[in-house]
């Protein structure tokens, strides 16, 4: 079964490969990946305003590199990012 994740997970990755060097990003795999796990989701609390009892939430992405923001278009991940 480990293998068919394997294989599961390489398929999924030269999908999205292909995705990005049809806009003209051409990465290999690799730097793809540490490219994309670069990126961090922060989620930020302050305190709660007086009228309100819950801090306030606020959830952004890491600061990311022209590339990263390329990409993350590019794929549509933004619709994955919590707010």
């Amino acid at each position: 079964m480990h293998a068919f994740y394997c294989v599961l997970a390489l398929m999924i990755l030269n999908l999205l490969r292909g995705q990005l060097a049809q806009s003209g990003m051409v990465l290999s795999i690799v730097e793809m990946m540490d490219q994309l796990t670069d990126i961090k989701e922060v989620t930020l609390l302050y305190p709660a305003p007086r009228r309100l009892q819950e801090p306030l939430v606020r959830t952004e992405l890491s600061k990311m590199n022209n590339r990263q923001k390329q990409m993350v278009s590019t794929l549509g991940l933004n619709r994955y990012h919590s707010h």
